[in-house]
């Protein structure tokens, strides 16, 4: 417990030093000052090739068309999606009790 106050308050203190460092650097020399932001915003930037961004959403396009599922392969070659259903019990029409029983629970 501690520790972690003594911490936060170190952190706190080196932050508030930092913020009077720049603020004295944005008044006595505004062009270090900007080029210091400047700097900054140079190093966090990342750029990809057009031509790499769309080679790889193009193959994740291919990688998904290319995927099998053997269980639904074998589903779909083995059922009858024609013929009449396994389960009668889903092709009959909702009774109103039915309704009012979904409703109340």
């Amino acid at each position: 417990m501690i520790y972690k106050r003594l911490l936060s308050k170190k952190t706190f203190s080196y932050k508030h030093r930092r913020l009077e460092e720049i603020e004295k650097l944005r008044l006595s020399k505004p062009s270090a000052f900007w080029k210091y932001f400047r700097k900054k915003n140079q190093k966090s930037k990342e750029s990809i090739s057009l031509n790499d961004f769309f080679t790889y959403f193009s193959n994740l396009e291919n990688d998904i068309f290319t995927s099998r599922n053997e269980e639904s392969e074998i589903l779909c070659e083995n059922h009858d999606f024609n013929g009449s259903s396994a389960n009668d019990e889903f092709d009959r029409p909702i009774s109103a009790d039915e309704d009012l029983k979904a409703v109340n629970n």
